[in-house]
């Protein structure tokens, strides 16, 4: 699976395509990143509804 979190040498991370300043209050929502959060929910509801803990898909990861 694609990853869809990206970070930077310093560490810094974000959804991969959409900067922080695309997220702050009053900015406007186009389909193109509404596509590209819609995506990232979708992935966490199907995370959250796997019922693993992050230290379990970790686990898994290795086995």
């Amino acid at each position: 699976m694609k990853k869809m979190i990206k970070s930077d040498p310093a560490g810094n991370w974000q959804l991969d395509g959409v900067s922080w300043e695309d997220l702050k209050v009053g900015a406007i929502i186009n389909k193109e990143m509404f596509d590209k959060l819609y995506s990232a929910l979708w992935k966490l509801k199907d995370y959250e509804a796997s019922g693993l803990t992050p230290d379990e898909v970790i686990d898994s990861m290795w086995t």
